[in-house]
């Protein structure tokens, strides 16, 4: 791992690059073994000691790709990406087996089933019953070597994006957590909404929205972040599965806020072109706009249960104090923002930042780590890469697969056929596709695999690119509060004692906004700043007024109001949901229906008419 990191910051930046795909098998060679050092074969057992097969494994996945490395020359020279000798195919093939068992340990059996069964597609694609399925046939020893050797599978577009990008963002973000970012991003929401009512799960909000942002990994973020946030919220008098669900749509929404964006925003810039400045401010007003009914749902929800805001006896430091004890995150927060936008050199970029964090930090007797916090910023590195580079591996193994039958051509302009002239149906196939894809993948995975087989036919049926890609990223990261997969509320779940299905439901109620939000961008690219300046100053103010009021009515609350009967709140629902729809006239409407909602409202309050005051006023219990 260290000399990975090494040749990266020191060896790369001076010029000197290593042959091939050499880069890529070290990488494999120094992660892939810790799955299975790290990781049982089942959760049943428990990894007191490493058995002589994990061992054996573990050295299979180290020798195998170093024999690689050391053949690079006849590799190329060869043309092993379509004929290879015997032995190279062989033990490619042992690889490829490596890799899915793996994922397994890692991520789960769902997408390893997915990984193994599509990776062996070209072996049967002829015989599949679906037409837009169709695709050349590919023998066993040809499928081998166009999945390991060539730029077209495994060690190809996705493994050379997690080498050169998120493996430094991965490391950046386990390094400015291990000096303190997580009280930083705490300390610094207690000082800006403790005293509001709900603040404690504002709070959560806040810490967990930034760091899920950092490190790009809900689950993770809600096993890092959520033992600290639940229970505060469940003390202070919030219910199990509503903490729950606070911190995993909190975690699920980090990841679509700029600059970060979990890595996701700079393998976007990789794939469609377009600079990583322009990808940040596209994504910033969703992203704040989803944060945004979080918050207003919270307020909404502690305002109809009539809560306090938190405790006099709760010591916030003040705004400037918390920056000023937190400079050397800043400071690396800086040079990542300036290498990004100034300098604009993205591989480079973490490394310079992390580089600033470890020595500003080390520094600071405050913060500086001991030899034992070092031992463990390093596993907890080799952990979440260790984790990621398989799955990546078998989403690369995928894609080879389909690029080698050509479906990878042909599935985007099948599924735009199959949506007709409809853009709305276009949409819906779309947002299915993504969310079904989606579940059980990482962000970074999910993206890259919607990236190549479904973005392409969103943008021929006529959609923007830069919409395309962020509406397949955010209904890639809905499947992590949406039932029945749901990883970051069923993460969420046992830290509070909550059921993990009633968890995810209350995560998809508090998340409803990243639901709405694609289907308005993508239909209207104002909401993400690519039309006139006259059309986005009235596409952002409605989309944020309307789901102002859908946030409200959710949680049967509006200010002003009081509390909202079930049949008062479907009405603001419905009037909100036309405000925030990006067509000029339905907006108008539901704007004009709520106003009329409120006057009615206003004027019964007076007592002119008993049983619509008590359809409208009459408060109700959740």
């Amino acid at each position: 791992m260290i000399a990975t990191i090494m040749y990266w910051f020191f060896i790369t930046p001076g010029g000197y690059v290593m042959y091939g795909q050499s880069l890529l098998f070290l990488l494999v060679a120094v992660l892939l073994p810790l799955n299975y050092l790290w990781i049982p074969a089942s959760r049943k057992l428990s990894r007191q000691q490493v058995p002589w097969y994990d061992i054996l494994l573990a050295v299979l996945s180290f020798a195998i790709p170093i024999y690689f490395i050391t053949r690079q020359e006849a590799l190329y020279t060869g043309g092993w990406e379509q004929k290879a000798p015997l032995i190279p195919v062989i033990l490619g093939g042992i690889l490829w087996l490596l890799v899915i068992e793996a994922t397994r340990r890692g991520t789960g059996v769902f997408l390893a089933v997915i990984v193994l069964f599509l990776s062996l597609y070209p072996l049967w694609s002829v015989h599949v019953p679906i037409r837009m399925l169709w695709g050349h046939s590919i023998p066993l020893d040809t499928l081998v070597c166009a999945q390991i050797f060539s730029k077209q599978g495994m060690m190809g577009l996705i493994m050379g994006i997690f080498g050169e990008l998120v493996f430094g963002f991965m490391v950046f973000a386990a390094v400015v957590q291990a000096f303190g970012a997580g009280k930083f991003f705490n300390d610094l929401a207690v000082a800006l909404v403790a005293k509001t009512r709900g603040g404690t799960a504002k709070i959560a909000i806040m810490s967990s929205g930034l760091f899920a942002s950092i490190n790009g990994a809900v689950g993770p973020n809600v096993m890092t972040t959520g033992p600290f946030t639940i229970p505060a919220m469940k003390k202070a008098g919030f219910s199990s599965h509503f903490a729950c669900g606070v911190e995993a749509a909190a975690s699920s929404g980090g990841t679509l806020m700029p600059p970060v964006m979990g890595a996701v925003a700079f393998i976007m810039s990789e794939f469609i072109g377009v600079s990583y400045g322009i990808i940040c401010i596209a994504a910033a007003v969703p992203a704040v706009l989803y944060f945004m009914c979080l918050f207003v749902q919270i307020d909404a929800y502690a305002g109809r249960r009539g809560m306090l805001p938190m405790s006099q006896d709760v010591k916030a430091p003040p705004v400037w104090l918390t920056l000023l004890r937190n400079t050397h995150i800043l400071a690396g927060i800086a040079v990542l923002v300036f290498m990004l936008f100034v300098m604009r050199v993205m591989a480079q970029a973490p490394w310079y930042a992390t580089a600033t964090i470890l020595v500003l930090g080390m520094l600071q007797k405050r913060h500086r780590l001991g030899i034992n916090n070092l031992v463990r910023v390093s596993e907890t590195i080799g952990r979440t890469l260790g984790g990621l580079q398989p799955a990546l591996a078998g989403i690369g193994l995928i894609i080879g697969a389909l690029t080698c039958t050509g479906v990878a051509l042909s599935l985007p302009h099948s599924i735009v056929q199959q949506a007709g002239d409809s853009a709305f149906l276009m949409v819906v196939i779309g947002a299915f596709t993504a969310l079904l894809l989606g579940m059980g993948m990482t962000v970074s995975a999910v993206y890259i695999f919607l990236a190549i087989v479904l973005a392409p036919g969103l943008v021929e049926f006529g959609f923007t690119v830069l919409a395309s890609h962020l509406f397949i990223i955010y209904f890639g990261i809905i499947s992590h509060i949406t039932p029945p997969v749901a990883i970051a509320a069923f993460v969420a779940a046992p830290i509070g004692g909550a059921s993990p299905m009633r968890t995810s439901v209350e995560a998809m109620k508090l998340g409803g906004a990243i639901y709405i939000l694609p289907f308005i961008f993508i239909f209207n690219p104002a909401l993400i700043l690519q039309a006139p300046v006259s059309e986005i100053a009235w596409v952002v103010p409605s989309a944020a007024l309307g789901l102002i009021i859908i946030g409200g009515a959710v949680e049967r609350y509006m200010w002003t109001m009081g509390s909202l009967t079930l049949f008062s709140s479907v009405l603001l629902f419905a009037g909100g949901l036309a405000i925030a729809v990006p067509i000029l006239s339905v907006p108008i409407c539901g704007l004009g229906g709520v106003l009329l909602f409120v006057l009615v409202e206003k004027a019964l309050v007076k007592g002119e008419s008993p049983l619509v005051k008590y359809l409208v006023t009459q408060p109700g219990g959740r």
